[in-house]
C-alpha cells in the first residue's frame, strides 16, 4: 500500500470511529462527567477541575466524612448548598424572564414593523391624493384664467357694440335732425 493511501486509510478510519469532542459551555453549575480514554474535551469556561475516578473518589468520601464528623461544618455546608441551589433558580429565574422579555420584544418589534409599513402604505396614499388635488387645483386656475380672459375679451366686445350702437344712433339723430330742419 502507497503512503499517500495509508494516510487517507487512517484519516477516513479516525474520523469515522473517533469519539465525538464533548464541549463544556455552560460555566454556572457544578456537574460530573464521566469520559474514557480518547475523547475530546472543548473547554469554554475559566475554569474546569479533570480528576481520574480514584481522585473523584477520594475527594467525594473526604466531603461526605466532613460533613458527617463535624456539625458546624455540616450547617456550614448545608448552607453553602442552599446558596448554590438558591444561586441555581435565580439564574433559572433570570433566564425565564429574560426568555420572557425577549419574547415580548420580538411581538413589539413585528408589531412595530406591521404598524410602520401600515402607516407608509397610508403616507403614499396621500401623497398621491395630495398630488391628485394639486393636479386638480392647476387645472381649474388654468381654467380659471382661460375664463377670465374670454369674459374681458367679451366685455371689450360689449363695450365695442355699445359704442358703435351710440355712434350709429348718433349718426342717425343727427341725419333725421338735419332732415326734420330742412
Amino acid at each position: 500500500m502507497k503512503p499517500s493511501a495509508l494516510v487517507f486509510f487512517l484519516f477516513v478510519f479516525t474520523r469515522t470511529f473517533a469519539q465525538p469532542s464533548v464541549l463544556f459551555q455552560d460555566c454556572t453549575d457544578i456537574r460530573a462527567n464521566v469520559l474514557k480514554a480518547g475523547d475530546s474535551v472543548v473547554i469554554t469556561c475559566d475554569t474546569a477541575y479533570i480528576m481520574n475516578a480514584m481522585t473523584f473518589r477520594l475527594y467525594d468520601n473526604a466531603y461526605r466524612d466532613i460533613r458527617r464528623k463535624a456539625p458546624s461544618v455540616a450547617r456550614l455546608m448545608a448552607a453553602y448548598d442552599e446558596i448554590i441551589a438558591l444561586q441555581e433558580r435565580r439564574l433559572q429565574e433570570q433566564e425565564a424572564n429574560y426568555n420572557n422579555l425577549r419574547t415580548s420584544f420580538e411581538t413589539l418589534s413585528i408589531a412595530s414593523g406591521s404598524a410602520f409599513e401600515q402607516a407608509s402604505k397610508q403616507l403614499n396614499r396621500a401623497m398621491n391624493n395630495l398630488e391628485t388635488l394639486s393636479f386638480h387645483l392647476q387645472e381649474s386656475n388654468r381654467l380659471l384664467t382661460e375664463t377670465r380672459t374670454i369674459i374681458e375679451a367679451e366685455k371689450r366686445g360689449l363695450n365695442l357694440d355699445k359704442l358703435l350702437w351710440g355712434a350709429g344712433g348718433l349718426t342717425a339723430g343727427l341725419i333725421m335732425g338735419v332732415l326734420i330742419s330742412r
